[in-house]
């Protein structure tokens, strides 16, 4: 019964599966076995080389044979990148893909020599404030306060606004104090510190602007009011920089800021020349003037008629030559003298309110 069962098995090809090597192993070229009771068959297969750097699955294997290996554990600081190899172009993955710890593909047709990369691990870093004309650029934990200050201006120039990155929320001070301190957003920050010079324009009955402006920045239409206390719009006086000026009889007002200081107001009324020799019609020389005017020359025909003409040409004259150093100088000569004369006989300098004559 036994013989028949050994001779059913050779002969419909079933061999022993494993046999006693004494020298080699099944994968030498040259090995020494026991001979089992009965029959062997072994063939000599061949296949190519898979060199596994830094890894498992190294060995010898047929085309198309898959083939799975892992990458070690990647060095302190470091993680796994992808796989890098030579012996061919390409290798057909199917399972992951180059860039996975762990990957199975089918041999191919030539020896490969693959290794794994690793690269740096990269943490989160801290958002970053940059400022521009001032201190604080650092990179600043979201939630934690920053506080930053503006530069000195520039000669001649003041501190403006904060420009830049929108929606931050200010603990002290805002967009228009030099010193400021916000809480740090989870994203980056830009600000820059902006500067001008001062303006001021008073429509007549108002002031519209009071603040710092820069350098060639538009000012919109400002719009003189028709009547102010009974009296006309006559046009625009300034003082400012010498190369500064406007279209002086337009009631509706708009320039680019010059580079320096700039103060602008409508009049009504008279006392036009005054006005724009000393820059205001409310200051204390014109306020003297005016008293004169409604006290002494409204009370006769003549005088009236004198006011009447002097309103008629007075606007003209000053909207073209009211900016000239020769126009101030030669009105300041007569005006300071008589003004002086006109406050010693009692016409007071503090502030007055036009009489209706």
């Amino acid at each position: 019964k036994t013989a028949l069962v050994y001779k059913l098995a050779k002969d419909i090809g079933y061999f022993f599966l494993s046999l006693t090597f004494t020298a080699g192993s099944k994968t030498t070229e040259t090995a020494t076995f026991t001979i089992p009771n009965g029959d062997v068959t072994i063939t000599a297969t061949y296949g190519y080389e898979l060199t596994v750097t830094s890894g498992s699955g190294s060995g010898i294997y047929s085309t198309g044979e898959a083939v799975t290996i892992t990458a070690p554990a990647a060095p302190p600081e470091q993680q796994f990148k992808e796989w890098t190899w030579t012996g061919t172009d390409s290798l057909a993955f199917t399972a992951g893909s180059k860039t996975s710890i762990t990957v199975t593909f089918n041999m191919p047709s030539v020896d490969v020599n693959i290794e794994p990369k690793y690269e740096p691990i990269t943490h989160p870093s801290n958002p970053i404030v940059t400022v521009i004309n001032g201190t604080g650029s650092e990179s600043y934990a979201p939630g934690t306060p920053v506080t930053i200050t503006a530069n000195a201006a520039p000669t001649g120039q003041h501190f403006k606004e904060w420009t830049g990155t929108d929606g931050l929320t200010f603990t002290t001070g805002s967009t228009t104090t030099e010193t400021v301190t916000f809480t740090m957003p989870n994203h980056d920050v830009t600000l820059t510190a902006t500067y001008g010079y001062h303006l001021m324009v008073h429509d007549g009955e108002r002031e519209v602007i009071n603040g710092y402006c820069g350098e060639g920045e538009h000012i919109g239409t400002i719009i003189a009011p028709d009547n102010v206390g009974g009296k006309s719009f006559i046009g625009w006086i300034w003082q400012g920089p010498e190369n500064f000026s406007i279209n002086s009889g337009n009631d509706a007002l708009t320039f680019n800021m010059p580079a320096g200081n700039l103060s602008v107001e409508a009049v009504h009324g008279g006392c036009y020349v005054a006005t724009a020799v000393y820059g205001s019609y409310d200051c204390p020389e014109v306020w003297t003037l005016r008293r004169f005017r409604d006290k002494v020359l409204a009370k006769t025909w003549y005088g009236r008629l004198f006011i009447r003409l002097y309103y008629a040409v007075s606007p003209t004259a000053v909207r073209l030559f009211g900016q000239t150093a020769l126009f101030q100088n030669f009105f300041r000569g007569i005006l300071d003298p008589w003004v002086a004369d006109l406050q010693s006989d009692g016409f007071e300098s503090t502030p007055y309110n036009d009489i209706p004559w």
